[in-house]
């Protein structure tokens, strides 16, 4: 009785603790408290409710939402329609998502009211990244200085918004188009979010434009994009400056091309020397010897400065022929990569130098390589070589062919950022022009390492390939052997066989068979001189008479089996006919009996082929039978037969027995029980006889 009441004061205390619990997650609870709970990384859905005041709602949908305790981001999956003011009521859930992040979902959404909302916060895109206005409604501005569209949503541009202090990226509709915006600077009010909350986990600020919003342009992008200060001026500006200054320009030769996005200039102001650009994608490239205008966003690797994001212009200045005008310096390999002491130490000074050098090709450029790049070596030393815009190279140019190669030597560095404040230099790459700045000073010999191991290999495989068939034809060639070992045993086995029952055969003709005539010649006579005489031993010597008659009749039959080759044959339905012609005359046969003999013992096939005989012979001679169907089966238990025929029948219970001088069925009998075997009689007069026999086999 106690244990009963204790299990049920447990079971209200556990039902009110999870009343309570249910309570809590259902109860409405703070927006900061929703923000932080998804903030938490919960691994399972959990009830939501929140109450405050819709302050701005995207294109999708989605809104953020205010209370006293601060704004949150919801996605709305429900079908109420809200505006920017509403007082609502929110019902959904906390939902976490397979990248590791919750997200706060609508499912449904009550409206209890309406308030005009606050005009948006002005805010720079340095306080949005700041983090200080994550999920309000702002009004920022800036300059858009890229645009592409999203690899991953096929649904938007990815815009990014800089104002010199700070950059932020903001989806647009790939259908409102966006290339009349680069380089305007905009204006436009939108839902801070600090991260993407999509496959991209680790993305940086992001702003939503307002459902109904439109970028309102405060400066269109300018009538000439090229109309932009000068980087030339720009000497030891620290690196986090220079990349507040905007849009930079630049003016030279181009040296190099590359990679299809890369390009090198020599510019006009000895102090810069070189300048590098990467190139807004599906922007042609300019020709070697161009005097051209680079425009782009400077950054630098602490060398030199690169233009990103940039775009050129032809100069109406005569192209310069520095191809033939300049010499190359003819180099070493070690010279870019080591010191005057032979210490590793990159020589920095030798960026945007024309060099002329010579190596070993470690590595031939592959065809489908869309940087078609390959690798120098020499002494140990290895620089990557970029064929540029050299075009076709020989095609017969290989791995360890000794070249001579001429290029512009670029320097690999990272560009700086602000987690490494040191960026680092992978090195150089050697960048060709033309196809004739490359020359195979020789090719490598035929019979190199490669082709001889190769070789060796082939050999060795067939080797392989030879004594594995050579051990296949041995077994088989062993098998072979077994079997016609095997078959000729098997033919003077039977040979053997044949020739001893031959000699058996005429032995018993001539010793006993002719004596058993004589007998029965006897009886003959002693049975005429009674039937004169009225004897009483008259019914005696008639059954002598029948004995010894069905005597003469079985040695008969035994003599012929031992002259009978029909054991020989190779299925029993060819034995069986072979054996039956010779008895039944011009009884009708229907024999299906597809088993072969060699699958059984000389024993159990002469046995079957002496009942199946009998049996015929009975059919014949004592049923009159005009037609004997023989069936046959061989199972896991053993040989199996049914003779059928179509004569008088017999009662079975008044079968001749030996007593009365029959032999043949009580033979059969015995026969089928020395082999195991079971049989079944089924006669009965004017209907004809079925004996069937089964499980024939032999004792292990």
């Amino acid at each position: 009785m106690v244990r009963v009441k204790g299990s049920f004061v447990f079971g209200i205390i556990t039902g009110m603790l999870f009343l309570s619990m249910a309570y809590f997650f259902a109860a409405v609870i703070p927006v900061s408290d929703a923000v932080n709970l998804a903030n938490a990384n919960i691994h399972e859905e959990r009830p939501m409710e929140i109450r405050g005041q819709v302050m701005g709602i995207t294109d999708e949908g989605s809104f953020s939402i205010r209370d006293a305790s601060g704004f949150a981001f919801i996605r709305n999956a429900s079908t109420n329609k809200i505006s920017a003011g509403d007082i609502v009521t929110v019902r959904g859930k906390f939902r976490p998502e397979h990248r590791g992040f919750t997200r706060l979902v609508a499912t449904d959404i009550v409206k209890e009211g309406h308030q005009q909302p606050p005009e948006p916060q002005r805010a720079t895109l340095q306080e949005i990244t700041s983090g200080r206005f994550d999920y309000q409604i702002v009004r920022t501005q800036g300059v858009i200085s890229d645009a592409h569209p999203d690899e991953i949503d096929s649904r938007c541009t990815q815009i990014t918004l800089t104002d010199g202090a700070g950059s932020v990226v903001m989806p647009w509709p790939r259908e409102k188009g966006y290339s009349e915006f680069l380089d305007a600077r905009i204006e436009l009010v939108c839902v801070c979010r600090p991260t993407y909350k999509t496959s991209r986990l680790f993305s940086p600020h992001l702003l939503e434009p307002c459902a109904g919003t439109r970028l309102r342009i405060l400066e269109p992008p300018p009538a000439d994009k090229f109309s932009v200060a000068s980087i030339s001026s720009l000497r030891h500006i620290n690196p986090s400056a220079m990349l507040r200054l905007g849009r930079g320009r630049a003016t030279g030769t181009v040296i190099a091309v590359w990679d299809k996005t890369h390009i090198m200039i020599r510019t006009t102001d000895t102090r810069t020397r070189v300048v590098k650009g990467e190139l807004r994608e599906n922007t042609t490239l300019p020709d070697i010897g161009n005097e051209i205008e680079l425009v782009g966003y400077p950054e630098t690797d602490l060398l030199i400065i690169t233009l990103t994001d940039a775009i050129w212009r032809l100069l109406d200045t005569p192209r310069s022929n520095h191809r033939t005008n300049e010499a190359p310096n003819s180099i070493e390999l070690a010279d870019l990569l080591t010191n005057a002491m032979g210490e590793n130490a990159i020589q920095a000074f030798r960026n945007g130098e024309l060099i002329c050098a010579e190596g070993r090709v470690l590595k031939a450029p592959d065809p489908n390589d869309v940087h078609k790049t390959m690798l120098l070596a020499k002494d140990g030393y290895v620089v990557s070589v970029n064929l540029g815009s050299a075009g076709d190279i020989p095609h017969d140019l290989s791995v360890d062919c000794t070249i001579r190669i001429t290029g512009i030597c670029v320097l690999e560095a990272e560009l700086w950022r602000s987690g490494r404040l040191m960026p680092r230099i992978h090195g150089y790459t050697i960048v060709l022009r033309t196809p004739d700045d490359v020359v195979i000073l020789s090719r490598p010999p035929w019979w190199t390492t490669g082709r001889l191991v190769f070789t060796i290999g082939i050999l060795i495989s067939l080797l392989i390939c030879i004594l594995v068939w050579t051990q296949i034809l041995n077994r088989l060639v062993e098998r072979r052997g077994r079997e016609l070992i095997k078959e000729r045993t098997t033919r003077a086995e039977a040979e053997l066989k044949k020739a001893e029952r031959t000699r058996l055969a005429v032995e018993l003709h001539d010793a006993i068979s002719q004596n058993l005539t004589g007998i029965a010649l006897q009886l003959d006579a002693a049975e005429l001189t009674a039937e004169k005489n009225h004897g009483s031993d008259l019914p005696h010597l008639r059954k002598i008479r029948i004995m010894m008659q069905s005597c003469r009749d079985n040695l008969k039959n035994c003599l012929w089996d031992l002259r009978n080759l029909a054991i020989d044959k190779t299925f029993l339905a060819d034995s069986i006919h072979m054996t039956l012609t010779p008895v039944v005359g011009t009884t009708e046969l229907s024999i299906d009996f597809p088993v072969r003999t060699k699958n059984l013992g000389d024993n159990i096939v002469h046995a079957i082929l002496c009942m199946i005989r009998e049996l015929a012979v009975n059919a014949v001679r004592h049923g009159k039978a005009t037609n004997i169907k023989i069936r046959g089966w061989q199972t896991a238990s053993g040989i199996g037969f049914a003779v059928e025929d179509n004569g008088c029948g017999f009662d079975t219970a008044h079968m001749q027995t030996v007593s009365s001088g029959h032999f043949g069925l009580q033979g059969i009998i015995e026969r089928v029980a020395r082999l195991n075997g079971k049989i079944n009689i089924s006669s009965a007069l004017n209907h004809g006889t079925t004996i069937t026999i089964q499980d024939l086999h032999e004792e292990d």
